[in-house]
């Protein structure tokens, strides 16, 4: 998982990666049409995709061919934006509501879950302590409600 977060950390991964959801199965001359880089640069970054299993390639005669593979990215939302729901307030208004679909319709979806994700991670150790108290409290109680009744 760190090597997909590695990944994404960078905007020209980010921008190969939006090229293949546009066009999937692409070579590397057509997905250098992306970025201002040699096709020595786009290759490093595909190398690291490839490695987060972000890309996965096949080759078609002597084309080898990239492809989005979104498998990473949906453990990652399995796993985490479940947690983050529970944190993130919900939005208070239709217009947020619509802001945010439109947001996702238009591609900007990626940028506000690294940015939700970032605001879940500086919150977490306050709300790892807070759910320890919670369980702690509960379960002290329930040791209490039992021994009164082994009494």
């Amino acid at each position: 998982m760190d090597a997909v977060f590695k990944a994404l950390a960078d905007a020209n991964r980010r921008k190969l990666l939006d090229g293949l959801h546009k066009s999937n199965g692409q070579t590397l001359s057509e997905l250098c049409e992306y970025l201002d880089m040699t096709r020595q640069a786009v290759t490093k970054h595909l190398v690291l995709l490839e490695e987060a299993k972000l890309v996965v390639t096949v080759w078609r005669g002597r084309e080898k061919l990239h492809y989005l593979n979104p498998v990473p990215l949906h453990e990652i939302s399995e796993r985490w934006v479940e947690i983050m729901q529970l944190l993130a307030p919900a939005p208070d208004n239709d217009d947020e509501i619509r802001r945010f679909q439109q947001q996702e319709v238009l591609g900007h979806g990626l940028s506000r879950h690294v940015e939700v994700f970032t605001q879940f991670a500086e919150r977490l150790p306050v709300v790892l302590v807070q759910l320890v108290e919670q369980l702690s409290s509960a379960l002290v109680s329930q040791c209490f409600e039992y021994c009164v009744q082994l009494a």
